[in-house]
């Protein structure tokens, strides 16, 4: 019997994060000591970690996995502040922030990072082929209207 051995290392280090490819946001009542409000960094997550929040989130997940999803989702992109900010938030029973919050959080992070392209742009790009006449479909009825 013969084992399958799969190259992992190169896949690696062709995923490592990208530290510069963050979007802010911030939380209006959060506030340190001194009256600074902070801001949070979210990292572009990796195309395996996006996938697997996708799945988490999915419309046949109950909800304990749906909020276990987001959570490990919002582990996984905050910044350190970030991550101690909503995981403190989220374990005080006092607080009323919970899983509406991140869910429109997480949605508004999904859609940052939709409008962005997903892998940086070669320097060039294809040009249109013009290999040939182009096709067209022959029609049968008229396309013109008589006029009045």
């Amino acid at each position: 019997m013969s084992t399958k051995h799969f190259e992992m290392a190169v896949k690696a280090i062709e995923q490592e994060p990208d530290e510069d490819d963050f979007i802010t946001f911030d939380f209006p009542d959060a506030n340190y000591d001194d009256g600074r409000s902070p801001e949070f960094k979210a990292y572009r997550p990796l195309p395996s970690q996006f996938a697997i929040a996708m799945s988490a989130i999915g419309p046949r997940r109950d909800l304990g996995t749906k909020l276990a999803g987001i959570v490990d989702f919002m582990v996984e992109v905050l910044d350190d502040e970030g991550q101690s900010y909503v995981t403190n938030r989220l374990l005080d029973r006092r607080d009323t922030f919970g899983l509406d919050e991140l869910q429109q959080l997480m949605e508004w992070m999904i859609e940052e990072w939709s409008a962005r392209p997903t892998e940086r742009p070669s320097g060039s790009t294809r040009s249109a082929s013009r290999g040939g006449p182009k096709s067209r479909r022959p029609t049968t009825r008229k396309t013109s209207s008589a006029s009045a």
